[in-house]
């Protein structure tokens, strides 16, 4: 591999190329293709001020001064986790896809970025562009509009009644419908007089929304039901109850008198009397009429299935299960939305579909003193230098996912589980395979290691399996559990070993005779073990959102954490080293006192999932291991530091000021959004310096807390 440097960001102002509104980089940033159509909404005042970042979801939290820019983030080009939403402009040059990193994204009909739009401060939950193709709406917390030419929001709704999750244009392009929040509202909005005309609420969540093609009703679905609304004046005309089958999606037919209803279960459509006419073979998530209302698209799990949309009949399957779909109005494609993929599907006349790729996922783990960890939940693991960025090892041996991974205690050795139904030890240094510990019945969930170098080994097969230092076959076998067994832990000096799982059992062993010393009846799920640094406490972390912790002695619970309600699939608990404190993970990340039971700092992170976590080297501060292939290191106080971002192939840094530390600058896959009082614009790294006169410092991105 040839040799790389750390580039400082400077250049030649001549050399330099911009990406405004009405300009782009070939080969980096697309040109964008206008609207013909003045635009009548003028941008909402900018609320930010110099200093304050563009988003609580942006990598940037305390933008540098920047001559010429209220505020500014760098982003990736590629969202970071899943898109979740796509929706194509009138003629079929624009792309919206937008993302659970909180970030609009527009691509030109090949698959180049046009620009980024930054300001939600939740993950995206919805795009849509007007029929004029004037201007884009979406939902993330509240409900934006923005003029894509611009960049810049020009309506935003603020829901009293909660999360705007879904927004859907009427016909006519005059009104907006928004949906969401617990109590399922809906809500007809006129964003150009910024009015809501109208409110009606389900009682429980909405799962999706239609027009009819005339716009006089519109259509709502729940779990429970699909409810038909007058847009007049919010009158309910009829509830149509769906017997044993949840309903994920509604449509309307394109005359607009039949609804169509897309479930778990079952495709149903109802007649104009709103009584059942039809019931089609399939199910969805998502249902998506094209705009002449010739063509269904219904898609589920495991593909998409396109029905005639006069009678009803399958016409084909297509291998593309979508999180999103839409048409584009000038081809007739049927363009879906895979997470990671936008792919336009030619159904009349059969050519290969069109892909272009919007998303990277994957996970990023760093224990401070140890490499960087990517891969996690895939089949390989990469090893990455934190010092610069740089790969050393792929651990290439499993056949199914990794579950879980640990290191040994001196940092020579790294244990993965995996859903192969086997362990592997690795030498971190070379990254060859040591052992493959093999035995299990079924997938293998978590690894632990003893301070003597024994290795713990927790199954779906309900058994633990505990290995000597140097030895293939397990010198322990614990039987006791009658479910699944998701959480081992041991204490810190190696002479105690507990264990949890799916049967609300916590055992603490004596491993001598393989049998419980105490046996605890939790009554939850367990998800997470942790012994106190002194092994006379041990934490345990349950389904219900709750850490109860434990005197080892007399199994009493003495301490109890509420995560307030809500339940939880993973969890991991880290004690400080003085035992009074503990880190506990649960989609968020929290900093519990444990004698006063009270949160010291939460890390929710906006909409971000944090699945795992560790102390930076000093012991005051975090690293959050979240689900956008990010780890975020988090000083004392709470605060964001620095990020660690996975981009192909290198690791770079952003510190919260906006420097970033990369391989190469040129590979590091970023662009700039900056937030002036007139726009919002795109640049890649090349083109920013001439404008804005910003150099990158490399060096001043640390990776510590402080």
């Amino acid at each position: 591999m040839r040799a790389l440097t750390l580039l400082h960001f400077s250049f030649l102002a001549a050399a330099l190329v911009v990406l405004s509104a009405d300009e782009a980089v070939e080969g980096q940033v697309a040109k964008e293709k206008l609207p013909k159509k003045d635009t009548l909404l003028l941008p909402e005042a900018l609320t930010l001020k110099v200093g304050d970042p563009m988003s609580l979801m942006a990598t940037v939290l305390q933008p540098a001064p920047m001559k010429g820019a209220i505020s500014w983030t760098v982003e990736t080009r590629l969202h970071r986790a899943g898109a979740s939403s796509v929706s194509v402009n009138q003629d079929g040059s624009l792309f919206a896809t937008g993302g659970y990193d909180g970030v609009i994204r527009l691509w030109d009909s090949s698959g180049k970025l046009v620009r980024a739009l930054v300001g939600h401060n939740t993950s995206i939950a919805s795009v849509a562009f007007s029929p004029d193709g004037n201007y884009l709406a979406s939902t993330g917390g509240n409900t934006r509009i923005w003029n894509h030419k611009t960049g810049m929001t020009v309506r935003s709704l603020n829901h009293p009644k909660g999360y705007a999750g879904r927004a859907l244009w009427s016909p006519d392009g005059k009104t907006l419908l928004v949906a969401g929040g617990s109590s399922g509202f809906t809500t007809v909005w006129d964003p150009f007089a910024n009015k809501q005309l109208i409110t009606v609420e389900q009682g429980v969540p909405v799962s999706g929304i239609a027009w009819s093609s005339d716009g006089k009703f519109f259509v709502v679905g729940t779990s429970r039901n699909a409810t038909v609304w007058k847009t007049s004046d919010g009158s309910n005309v009829t509830t149509i109850f769906v017997d044993g089958n949840v309903v994920y999606s509604v449509a309307f037919s394109g005359d607009g008198k039949k609804i169509v209803t897309g479930g778990i279960k079952t495709i149903q459509i109802w007649d104009e009397t709103y009584k059942l006419e039809k019931t089609l073979e399939g199910r969805a998530t998502v249902l998506s009429l094209s705009p002449g209302g010739d063509t269904l698209a219904a898609s589920y799990g495991g593909g998409c299935q396109i029905f005639d949309g006069k009678t009803w009949q399958k016409t084909m399957d297509l291998n593309a299960p979508a999180v999103g779909l839409d048409w584009n109005r000038k081809s007739g494609a049927l363009v879906s939305l895979t997470g990671s993929e936008v792919t336009s599907n030619d159904l009349k006349d059969g050519g290969s579909p069109r892909s272009f790729t919007v998303s990277a996922g994957g996970t990023l783990n760093w224990t401070p003193g140890r490499p960087v960890v990517s891969g996690l939940y895939e089949t390989k693991l990469t090893l990455w230098e934190s010092s610069t960025g740089r790969p050393i090892q792929t651990l290439d041996g499993h056949t199914a996912a990794v579950n879980h991974f640990a290191w040994s205690r001196d940092g020579k050795f790294l244990a993965t589980a995996s859903s192969d139904k086997t362990a592997r030890v690795w030498d971190s240094k070379n990254g060859k395979p040591l052992r493959t510990l093999d035995g299990h019945g079924d997938a293998v969930n978590m690894v632990a290691w003893s301070l003597d170098g024994r290795l713990a080994t927790a199954s779906r097969d309900k058994m633990v399996r505990i290995f000597s230092p140097d030895d293939d076959k397990p010198k322990i076998t614990l039987k006791e559990h009658t479910h699944p067994v998701r959480a081992i832990a041991w204490s810190r000096d190696g002479r105690q070993f507990a264990s949890g799982g799916d049967d609300g059992k916590l055992f603490l062993w004596n491993l001598e005779t393989q049998k419980p010393i105490q046996t605890i009846s939790v009554d939850k799920d367990v998800y997470g073990l942790a012994f106190s640094p002194d092994g006379r406490l041990i934490a345990c972390g349950n389904a219900d959102n709750m850490v109860r912790i434990y005197a080892v002695a007399t199994g009493k619970v003495v301490h109890t954490l509420d995560g307030k309600g809500g339940s939880i699939r993973s969890c991991e608990l880290l004690w400080s080293n003085d035992g009074t404190k503990i880190v506990w993970t649960n989609y968020a990340a929290q900093y519990w006192d444990v004698k006063s039971e009270m949160i010291l700092h939460g890390y929710q992170l906006y909409q971000f999932y944090t699945y795992s976590t560790a102390f930076t080297a000093d012991g005051k501060g975090f690293v959050l291991h979240c689900n956008d292939r990010t780890a975020r290191i988090c000083d004392a106080t709470g605060k964001v530091r620095t990020t660690l971002v996975h981009n192909a192939k290198q690791i770079v840094a952003i510190s919260t000021e906006g420097h970033f530390r990369a391989v190469s600058d040129f590979d590091a896959d970023l662009i700039y959004v900056i937030q002036t009082d007139k726009s919002q614009d795109t640049y890649d790294v090349r083109g920013l310096a001439g404008k804005f006169a910003w150099r990158n410092n490399s060096a001043s991105v640390k990776l510590t807390g402080n």
